[in-house]
Parts: C-alpha cells; structure tokens; sequence
C-alpha cells in the first residue's frame, strides 16, 4: 500500500520537472518583403518549395479598374 503512494509520488514530481524544465522552441515567421523576394525560400506544409519574384507595375490611370477587398 505504502509502497503504491511513493511510487506515484515520485512520478508526479518526475512529470512536475519534466514539465517545468521544458523550453518552447522559438518560432520564428519570416514574411516576405521588398528586400528579401527571391532570396528566401518558402515551405508549405506539404512540404512544396517555393519563393516570390518582385515586379514592378504601373498603377491604372483609371481608378474604377483597382479593386478592393
């Protein structure tokens, strides 16, 4: 009997450290911008590849043709 509350004892102070011990992971989310497109190299959760090219375009003269979300 006493032998069961010991055991359990020194396993819930073992998950207590483990749990306190832990260290999150740094995460780091790398958006893409002017300066770095077509340098970094994106990956989808599917595990596909890919990167953003820059092109500059010239704005319409016409407003009408500019749509907004």
């Amino acid at each position: 009997m006493y032998m069961q509350f010991y055991i359990m004892i020194a396993f819930y102070i073992g998950l207590f450290i483990v749990y306190v011990s832990y260290q999150v992971p740094d995460v780091m989310v790398q958006y893409p911008t002017l300066e770095n497109a077509g340098n970094i190299v994106y990956e989808k959760d599917d595990k596909s590849c890919y990167k953003y090219k820059k092109v500059e375009v010239m704005c319409p003269i016409d407003n009408s043709v500019i749509v907004s979300k």
